[in-house]
């Protein structure tokens, strides 16, 4: 059983390796609408949220 784990374990850790990393959005998107703050990962213009 604890081979399993380690074994299991050891898979996580390398895939957690090569995994991509998340970009941070460029500093010429929008944070705000009107009074609302827009938080990352979600946004306004082409390219500024998780998803794009």
């Amino acid at each position: 059983m604890q081979m399993l784990f380690q074994l299991g374990l050891g898979f996580l850790l390398l895939a957690a390796q090569y995994a991509p990393g998340i970009a941070a959005p460029s500093s010429q998107c929008r944070r705000q609408c009107g009074n609302v703050e827009i938080p990352y990962p979600f946004g306004i213009d082409p390219g500024c949220s998780l998803t794009q």
